[in-house]
């Protein structure tokens, strides 16, 4: 029984409730971590299912080429369609001009 008073019952009462939130968001359902799925897919899509890596350090290597790609080289429906490195530096200019 937990009562509301007590400091320790009150401890364990939102270490459950915490719990329960937690289990309340299930692993590996695409529509609680849209954002990520829709990442993975790509990274699946574009790189790890075309590429047959021989070694660990080539996989390394290819997974950090298509990050740079992803992040700086193409464009973004997030961003206007532009490049992460066109949005910073109209971002830069916007800001020098406001």
């Amino acid at each position: 029984m937990v009562c509301e008073t007590c400091v320790g019952c009150k401890k364990l009462s939102t270490q459950k409730k915490r719990k329960r939130d937690k289990d309340n968001l299930e692993d590996h359902k695409p529509t609680q971590n849209a954002f990520i799925e829709s990442f993975n897919g790509k990274l699946r899509d574009e790189c790890l299912n075309e590429t047959l890596f021989g070694s660990l350090t080539e996989a390394k290597e290819t997974l950090e080429e298509w990050q740079e790609d992803y992040n700086w080289q193409r464009s973004h429906s997030a961003l206007g369609n532009l490049t992460p490195m066109e949005f910073s530096k109209k971002m830069s200019m916007d800001k020098m001009a406001a």
